[in-house]
C-alpha cells in the first residue's frame, strides 16, 4: 500500500511539474503598449519594459476583430500571450484589453449567438452586443438541432444557438458544441463591465417614488411543465421557434407539428404570431431541457 501511495505521489508530482512548465512557457501578460517595430514588440508590464520577438503567426486583435498588424496607441492597455520558455520570448497573440476579455468569454463560457454565415473554415456568429466571431468548426464539433445531431452545413442561417468553445494550441477557437436548446442563460450572460460599450441613449431622470418593500418573491425558472403567459419578443417561423418575456426573463419556446394553435378559440398557426403579443402557452420540457409548446392560445 505504501508503495502504491508512493507511485501516486510521484505521478501527481510529474503532472504538477508539467503544469508549471506549461504555464511558464505560455504567459498571459496584461500590460501597456509601447511600440512595435518590424518583428520586435515592446510593452510596459507593471512599470517594467519587456521586449518580445513577434512570432510570424502572431494574431492581433483590436476593437473585437482580427487585424493584420499591431496598430495600438502608446500606453494603450493590451494583453500579450507569449512563449517565455525561449529567448527572446515570442509574442503569440496581442489584443487590446477589452477585446481580450471578449475573447476569453467566447473561449471559456457558453454563450448565446445567432448563426450569420457558414464560411470555409467555420461559422460566423453574431452576439447580442453587435460583435461577430468566426468559430473554427470541424467534423468533431458536436452540433444538435431539435434534439438531433446534424452537420455544420445543415444549420439554417439565423438559427439561435448556445455555443461552447475552447482554444487550440494554434490559438484557433474551436467549436466544441452548439445547440438550439436555449432555455435561460441568465447566469452565463456577459458581465456588463466587460461588454463593448455602445453609445448610451440620453437618460431621463425619473421622479422619485417612495414605495414599500415588495413582498413578492423573485421570479423562478419555469417548471418542467405547465401553463405560462408571456409577451412575444422574437419569432423565427422557419425554425419553429419564438421567444417570450415572462417576469422580466426571456424564454425560448420550441413548437412542433403537434403544437395546437388557437386565435379566439379558432384554429391558427405560428404565422398568426406578432411581436408584443401576449400569448398563453401550455408546455413541457423535453430531456434536452427545451420548452416544447403543446398548445399556444393567441387572444
Amino acid at each position: 500500500m505504501r508503495q502504491y501511495s508512493h507511485y501516486r505521489f510521484v505521478f501527481a508530482s510529474i503532472l504538477v511539474g508539467f503544469a508549471l512548465i506549461s504555464s511558464a512557457a505560455n504567459e498571459v501578460i496584461p500590460s501597456k503598449f509601447v511600440n512595435a517595430n518590424g518583428t520586435n514588440l515592446t510593452v510596459e508590464d507593471a512599470g517594467r519594459v519587456r521586449a518580445f520577438q513577434i512570432d510570424p503567426k502572431c494574431r492581433f486583435w483590436k476593437n473585437f476583430a482580427p487585424v493584420p498588424k499591431p496598430d495600438f496607441a502608446g500606453q494603450e492597455a493590451v494583453v500579450v500571450r507569449a512563449k517565455t520558455s525561449v529567448s527572446p520570448a515570442l509574442a503569440k497573440e496581442l489584443a487590446d484589453a477589452k477585446t481580450w476579455a471578449w475573447l476569453e468569454r467566447i473561449r471559456k463560457q457558453r454563450l448565446p449567438g445567432e448563426l450569420k454565415a457558414i464560411e470555409k473554415t467555420g461559422w460566423r456568429v453574431a452576439f447580442s452586443d453587435g460583435t461577430q466571431f468566426l468559430y473554427r468548426v470541424t467534423a468533431k464539433s458536436k452540433i444538435t438541432i431539435a434534439g438531433r445531431p446534424v452537420t455544420a452545413d445543415a444549420v439554417p442561417l439565423g438559427t439561435k444557438l448556445v455555443l461552447k468553445a475552447r482554444t487550440l494550441p494554434s490559438y484557433d477557437t474551436w467549436l466544441v458544441s452548439a445547440t438550439d436548446a436555449i432555455t435561460t442563460l441568465d447566469a452565463e450572460e456577459e458581465p456588463e463591465a466587460d461588454r463593448p460599450t455602445p453609445t448610451p441613449p440620453k437618460a431621463t431622470k425619473a421622479p422619485r417614488v417612495t414605495t414599500k418593500k415588495s413582498s413578492v418573491p423573485p421570479s423562478r425558472p419555469m417548471p418542467s411543465n405547465g401553463v405560462a403567459v408571456g409577451r412575444v419578443v422574437l419569432i423565427l417561423v422557419g425554425n419553429g421557434i419564438f421567444d417570450v418575456l415572462i417576469d422580466g426573463r426571456t424564454y425560448h419556446i420550441t413548437v412542433t407539428r403537434d403544437t395546437k394553435w388557437t386565435v379566439d378559440g379558432k384554429r391558427a398557426s405560428i404565422h398568426d404570431l406578432t411581436l408584443d403579443l401576449d400569448v398563453r402557452i401550455t408546455y413541457r420540457r423535453d430531456r434536452f431541457g427545451r420548452i416544447i409548446a403543446s398548445k399556444v392560445d393567441i387572444p
